[in-house]
């Protein structure tokens, strides 16, 4: 093999290492679009912008997202888990004879 001198052999190392980076560093000072922002119906950060959906609740359809492999999400937005303005006063006629 024939090699140049051991300065330009360090320098072209040197430049390679700087300039072929695609996955790491380079890559993430690229990120400054927000793909998601607040849902109008569950206030969560998930509404997907060119989508026009939100990945939470499912709006703007008219029925509530929810999938029976996420028993766990399911508990955390069922009926109980909110303030029930309506359906506590409900329960207590019931109770007591009135509906």
């Amino acid at each position: 093999m024939y090699f140049t001198s051991r300065s330009s052999r360090t320098s072209k190392l040197l430049i390679n290492a700087f300039t072929v980076q695609t996955k790491g560093t380079s890559s993430f000072g690229k990120r400054r679009n927000k793909t998601h922002t607040l849902c109008r119906r569950c206030g969560s950060k998930a509404y997907h912008l060119q989508k026009s959906t939100c990945g939470k609740c499912g709006y703007p359809a008219k029925r509530k997202r929810k999938y029976n492999w996420s028993a766990k999400a399911k508990r955390r937005n069922t009926t109980g888990t909110g303030r029930m303005r309506h359906l506590k006063i409900v329960y207590r006629r019931f109770s007591n004879g009135k509906y």
